[in-house]
């Protein structure tokens, strides 16, 4: 999520909130996980 914010407030400004809508793991051969995937939504106000 801290990710996701990051690359967000690039292009963004204002960013007031954010919430995991989603979320999602690979997990491998030996059954450790391997990626965390989520859908975030961010909240922001416009000038």
């Amino acid at each position: 999520m801290q990710v996701g914010i990051k690359r967000a407030s690039k292009t963004l400004e204002n960013i007031k909130s954010a919430w995991v809508q989603d979320q999602d793991v690979t997990v491998g051969k030996n059954g450790d996980i391997e990626e965390y995937r989520v859908l975030l939504k961010v909240t922001f106000v416009l000038k």
